[in-house]
C-alpha cells in the first residue's frame, strides 16, 4: 500500500450516483527464487472481470468464473450469428488448452515441431546451451557468410 500511495497510483474520489462500479480483488504471490526460498511477497490489484470475450476471424471463446452469464451471453450471441457449442475449450488457434479446477495450462508443442522441421532441427538433441564447448571468437575472424532472410524467419517464428 506504500507503494500505491508513493505512486500515486489512484486517486479516491466520489463516484456520481447513477454510476456502477467496478469490482476489484487483490491477487496475492511469493516471489521465489531457483531454490524455491520466498525472495519477496508480492501482491497486485485487479479488476475482477465478469465476462472475457476472445474473437479471432470466426473462431471465439468465452471465459468466466462460473457458467450463469456465460449461457445468458452465448444465447444472445446464437440470435446474430450462427454458431455453435463446443463447451469446453480444447484447442484455440493452435494452442492446445488443458484445463481442470486448479489450473489450466497452454502448449504451443505442435507449433514448436513445426518451427524446429523448418529448420532442420526436429531430430536434435535437449542441451543447456547451444553452443560448442569452450568455443573462442574471434572479432577479426568474421566467418562465413549466412543467409539473413533464413535467420530473421526464424526469429519471427518465435
Amino acid at each position: 500500500m506504500e507503494a500505491i500511495d508513493q505512486n500515486q497510483t489512484w486517486e479516491l474520489v466520489t463516484p456520481p450516483a447513477d454510476y456502477k462500479l467496478i469490482g476489484l480483488k487483490w491477487i496475492f504471490m511469493l516471489k521465489k527464487n531457483a531454490q524455491g526460498e520466498v525472495l519477496r511477497h508480492k501482491a497486485r490489484l485487479v479488476v475482477k472481470v465478469h465476462l472475457i470475450i476472445g474473437v479471432y476471424v470466426d473462431d471465439f471463446i468465452v471465459t468466466r468464473e462460473t457458467d450463469s452469464n456465460i449461457n445468458n451471453f452465448k444465447e444472445k450471441m446464437k440470435h446474430f450469428f450462427k454458431m455453435s457449442d463446443l463447451r469446453y475449450l480444447c484447442s484455440y488457434l493452435g494452442i492446445k488448452v488443458v484445463q481442470n479446477e486448479a489450473y489450466i495450462t497452454l502448449s504451443q508443442r505442435t507449433y514448436v515441431l513445426k518451427v524446429l522441421n523448418f529448420v532442420k532441427m526436429d531430430e536434435c538433441n535437449l542441451v543447456q546451451a547451444p553452443l560448442e564447448a569452450r568455443v573462442k571468437f574471434d572479432a577479426l575472424n568474421l566467418g562465413t557468410s549466412v543467409d539473413s532472410t533464413y535467420f530473421r524467419s526464424l526469429i519471427g517464428s518465435l
